[in-house]
């Protein structure tokens, strides 16, 4: 597995949240702030996307807007409005027209990524509030459309499906973006074969009580030069990358099962639930407890077509 699916394997939080709309007149709504990041494809149609005040961009069938760290902006049809005026993230904006039947119409897909950030702060600090990719939407249409649009009321197993499909577009986006500022960068570099060997290890045996100098000679690697190589390619140095992954593996059993503390300090390679708790803490700003019980993104906000 090459490291940037590691990385966005790892980025995640939950399930991500999705909405396709179908817009017609002089519409409009505000986005963020929010914990992660957030994209809007435009299937069909035209919009416009602002930032900020002067900051207007037109949108056509086929557009894709991707936000890193989840900036304020707004969507909106014929033309851009002032951010200020448009209700709140996830809502339906008025109609601000006439609404008839030959007004301009746009349908979007609109979704978010609750990330957890130090896991790939260096690739998502590297890239600028927004990234504007023109006609990639075409390119992601066989993507798109497994999602079951034709079944609002919902069918057995969207969650799991819209959930693996949202990774698939995280991965696109970012793929794209490293394309777009270094070609031959994802082919060249991304894939790593000793670290990422070393990521295969971890992640398959986060319990086992790990050194610098056994991850180096599963490596094939000088000790300094496979922390080098680990840090410049995942981010963070191995031990610090080692730590994350247990406690991002807490996480997810914390809001996936009625499991103990203890017996997820024991799976993750803590020597009890009150080092787990204080590590926890440390890395989320919340004790386990409180954090079993806080809704992800997906918890907050409801899927609707």
């Amino acid at each position: 597995m090459d490291v940037l699916s590691q990385v966005v394997m790892s980025l995640r939080e939950g399930d991500a949240f999705l909405r396709r709309t179908r817009r017609r007149g002089h519409w409009g709504n505000r986005f963020g702030p929010y914990n992660g990041a957030g994209f809007h494809v435009v299937l069909e149609g035209t919009c416009w996307f602002s930032l900020a005040p002067g900051h207007n961009i037109r949108l056509d069938a086929g557009d894709v807007v991707f936000l890193p760290r989840g900036t304020v902006h707004a969507m909106g049809g014929n033309q851009p409005l002032p951010i200020a005026m448009l209700p709140h993230e996830y809502t339906d904006g008025p109609d601000l027209g006439d609404g008839t039947p030959d007004a301009p119409e746009a349908v979007l897909l609109c979704g978010a990524y609750e990330l957890r950030r130090r896991s790939g702060q260096a690739l998502l600090d590297a890239m600028p509030d927004y990234v504007h990719f023109p006609d990639a939407g075409r390119a992601m249409t066989r993507t798109t459309s497994l999602i079951a649009w034709d079944h609002p009321g919902g069918r057995i197993g969207d969650q799991a499906v819209r959930s693996a499909v949202l990774d698939l577009l995280l991965v696109d986006i970012l793929r794209r973006w490293i394309d777009r500022q270094s070609p031959g960068l994802s082919s060249a570099t991304a894939a790593d074969p000793s670290i990422v060997t070393v990521l295969q290890h971890i992640h398959e045996a986060p319990s086992r009580q790990w050194t610098v100098d056994q991850m180096a000679a599963l490596a094939n690697l000088s000790r300094s030069t496979f922390a080098r190589r680990f840090a410049t390619t995942v981010g963070m140095p191995p031990l610090r990358y080692l730590g994350w992954w247990r406690l991002h593996i807490a996480a997810r059993r914390l809001r996936q099962t009625d499991v103990s503390l203890a017996v997820i300090a024991g799976e993750v390679g803590y020597g009890s639930e009150f080092a787990l708790a204080h590590a926890f803490k440390r890395e989320f700003g919340m004790a386990t407890g409180t954090f079993r019980r806080t809704p992800s993104l997906a918890d907050r906000e409801h899927y609707q077509t």
